[in-house]
């Protein structure tokens, strides 16, 4: 077999950086074939903060969504999971314990709400790097997390007569007002509205 003049450098190369890198880069460089770095978590939450920034103006909210999921499955599964581990790797377990861990502080409606960010993350980088892998994320059941009448209950006239008064004085805060009591929307709908 006759070696070029590219395997003579790859082989230079290796012996260079051998001790200096770990082992499979070296090997890696040896035979002249770079492998892409496995999918993780991490790097899955981190390329879909940069898709979802790349559709918003304000990306704030997002990058704070997925701060705090990557503290909550390093709290979750620990940190050098989240980091080292393949997406192929993560179990319905590891998905499990992260709801376990959310319903320790939050209800089980919100729980289901926050686990909705990270599966989206592993399907779009599933789609993105077609990946031939189960996401473990979807159709995980959240006990408690069914909707019930008791979850909201519409404001009552007790309540509604109570609060009308410090409304009075400020014409937009009264608008605001008068639109949740007319529409029974959330806040958080109807102060997003443009005018």
């Amino acid at each position: 077999m006759e070696y070029s003049q590219e395997d003579y450098a790859l082989n230079d190369l290796a012996r260079d950086i051998a001790g200096r890198l770990s082992d499979d880069i070296v090997r890696q460089v040896h035979i002249g074939r770079l492998e892409r770095p496995a999918m993780t978590l991490l790097t899955a939450s981190g390329e879909y903060q940069e898709y979802k920034a790349d559709e918003q103006s304000d990306n704030t909210d997002i990058e704070l969504r997925i701060t705090r999921l990557r503290q909550d499955l390093a709290e979750a599964l620990g940190a050098e999971r989240i980091t080292s581990a393949p997406l192929a790797d993560i179990t319905r377990a590891d998905a499990n314990a992260l709801s376990d861990h959310l319903l320790k502080r939050m209800k089980p409606s919100s729980v289901k709400r926050y686990i909705t960010v990270i599966r989206a993350a592993v399907n779009y980088v599933i789609a993105e790097h077609t990946l031939n892998i189960p996401n473990v994320f979807n159709g995980l059941k959240i006990k408690g997390a069914t909707v019930t009448t008791e979850d909201r209950d519409p404001i009552n006239d007790q309540d509604l007569n109570a609060a009308w008064p410090s409304f009075q004085d400020h014409p937009v805060a009264k608008a605001i007002f008068t639109t949740l009591t007319d529409t029974g929307a959330r806040l958080s709908e109807i102060v997003g509205l443009e005018v």
